[in-house]
């Protein structure tokens, strides 16, 4: 295997563990930490990336800063964005409960005891003496 090929697998194992290490925090917290061990979710993730940068390095992987900074504020403008359309449809989702509560019935669009509703006095006493 060619040092290319080589540092290449490496760049993916690393990848995989950076992602790995991501979704450990994601599903049991930033502090957690594995039994029986000491290092946190955390500092499990910044160890990862330290490995990814490392092989980044030996490929003489050159840092182009001004792509870099382009990227950041790329992602904080998708953050700022998504938490703007989180928060939109939050709103619209406060508004209907609010306009269903207006109307007596919290849960649901349609009246507990209407026809259409499953419980309906017509079709709870079908069957039954």
């Amino acid at each position: 295997m060619k040092r290319d090929q080589y540092l290449l697998t490496k760049l993916i194992e690393e990848c995989a563990e950076v992602q790995h290490a991501a979704c450990k925090i994601l599903v049991h917290g930033v502090n957690n930490f594995k039994p029986g061990g000491t290092e946190t979710n955390a500092a499990a993730l910044v160890r990862e990336v330290d490995d990814l940068m490392a092989v980044l390095d030996m490929w003489n992987y050159k840092i182009d800063v001004a792509r870099v900074k382009i990227k950041q504020a790329k992602l904080e403008a998708e953050y700022v964005a998504s938490n703007k359309l989180a928060l939109a449809a939050a709103t619209e989702e406060l508004k209907q409960q609010l306009k269903r509560a207006a109307r007596g019935n919290p849960m649901s669009d349609e009246h507990p005891m209407s026809d259409e509703h499953p419980m309906s006095e017509t079709q709870t006493t079908q069957g039954n003496p």
